[in-house]
């Protein structure tokens, strides 16, 4: 028939099965060590298996995932997960402890397009981490007072003991005379009790059900010329379980050929989490923004801050990391030609990276009804010496409330350099950043570089 062609195929068995291990760094997480084993044709049946074990300085992930490509003889897929995790948000000084499995099926909705379903239980357990060097707090006692008034009731001294001697009357810090000073957790103190770090512990269940979206027109997924990706997921928390919210999340990219071999992209990310039936969105739900994912900021570097004190040599204020309910950032971004063969792996481009992070509830916000938690910004020279008056204080140019939380613009603008090294991709990020708060933390540099075997 002249709309038919016969085809034989020749094919060649090859190994299905694999055992993986990768390591890196990078100046967010430090070290990373990854192990998987994996099957992507189990008993013969298609079937993909994978067991990965992961660890670095911040995170450590045990998760076995299973996946049925073709469910009931149908273009349907279907899968399951189980997990643990322990995550260190060193950026906003708790510890999540994460344990749970979810169940998940995808399919194709058009030539470019795939959706999916999800339902995920998760427990979590909230702790404070005591080491956090932001979480101690050192108070002053007078003569006389009872330390004991400084603390929550039925805290013992053991718990909030830093040193050996939290409370020491015969050696009084700082050579004062008429008092002496306390070390202690942060949380212990009733001064933040209230704050939004010690109110982000405790344990909750999620019960989570998601529905997912994407089209994808990109000639290349790996290194895209021309064409268009756009993907949106949507959660509901509260069938079940100790939280109730809902989140929806957007993301697209657009690249296009410009002059010559320059290749321009145009990227794109917003969501919005917002609690119901009387629920504030938790610290661990919130999204927090930086490092990658907003380049010339550090992790969680942009977006709603507890500042709790002043850098007394700077004047900058220091806190952490709240997560906010809303972000939208978008990228401008150039791909340079380079006089290099294409073999070698290396790649330049310029980029501009701009949008906002904030939003929280009004319960964290609760220091914010006291003008005494309220700090003072110092003013500072040309060279950033704080500037003092005759009697040796400092000059203050504006107060701070403890709960900054601001949806103005930030921009960042600079330079990545990534390397298909053959030890592994390795990736430089330079960054000026063009506008930002005062209580936002920069990153101008940032690297990363791993391998696998």
């Amino acid at each position: 028939a002249p709309d038919r062609t016969e085809l034989d195929v020749n094919v060649e068995e090859q190994s299905t099965g694999s055992l993986s291990v990768g390591v890196g760094v990078s100046s967010t997480e430090n070290f990373i060590v990854d192990l998987s084993i994996e099957e992507r044709n189990l008993l013969g049946r298609g079937q993909f298996l994978r067991f990965r074990v992961q660890a670095s300085s911040r995170t450590r992930q045990v998760d076995i995932r299973f996946t049925q490509p073709y469910f009931l003889d149908r273009n349907l897929s279907a899968g399951f997960s189980l997990f643990n995790q322990r995550t260190n948000f060193r950026e906003s000084g708790f510890i999540r402890n994460r344990i749970g499995g979810g169940l998940n099926a995808g399919f194709q909705v058009s030539e470019y397009g795939r959706g999916g379903v999800s339902y995920t239980l998760t427990s979590d357990d909230v702790t404070i981490d005591r080491n956090n060097f932001n979480n101690r707090r050192r108070s002053f006692v007078a003569i006389g007072d009872d330390p004991a008034s400084l603390f929550v009731p039925g805290t013992p001294t053991t718990a909030f003991s830093v040193d050996p001697n939290p409370i020491d009357t015969s050696n009084p810090p700082d050579g004062i005379a008429d008092g002496f000073g306390v070390n202690g957790f942060r949380c212990d103190f009733v001064q933040d009790a209230l704050s939004p770090i010690c109110q982000s512990q405790g344990q909750f269940l999620t019960s989570l059900i998601g529905a997912n979206l994407s089209f994808d027109t990109r000639d290349d997924p790996i290194n895209p010329r021309r064409g268009w990706r756009a993907a949106t997921q949507l959660g509901f928390a509260g069938v079940g379980g100790d939280v109730n919210y809902y989140r929806a999340e957007a993301s697209f990219a657009w690249y296009h050929p410009l002059i010559g071999d320059f290749i321009g992209s145009l990227k794109g990310r917003a969501g919005y989490v917002d609690g119901y039936a009387g629920d504030e969105v938790r610290l661990t739900d919130r999204f927090f923004e930086g490092a990658s994912t907003f380049r010339g900021f550090d992790v969680a570097g942009v977006g709603p801050r507890f500042i709790d004190r002043i850098d007394s040599e700077t004047g900058e204020p220091i806190g952490q990391a709240l997560g906010g309910k809303v972000y939208a950032i978008g990228t401008a971004e150039i791909l340079l030609p380079l006089p290099l063969p294409e073999e070698y792996g290396v790649k330049v481009s310029l980029f501009s990276d701009f949008g906002t992070v904030g939003l929280v509830d009004d319960g964290t916000k609760l220091l914010n009804s006291n003008p005494a938690f309220f700090l003072g910004i110092p003013i500072t020279d040309e060279n950033g010496v704080i500037m003092l008056d005759s009697a040796g204080i400092p000059l203050i140019s504006q107060t701070l409330a403890p709960v900054q939380d601001d949806l103005a613009l930030r921009v960042t603008a600079g330079v990545t350099v990534s390397w298909d090294s053959p030890f592994g991709p390795v990736r430089f990020d330079i960054a000026k950043i063009l506008r930002k708060e005062v209580y936002d933390i920069a990153e101008g540099f940032r690297f990363s570089a791993g391998t696998s075997f």
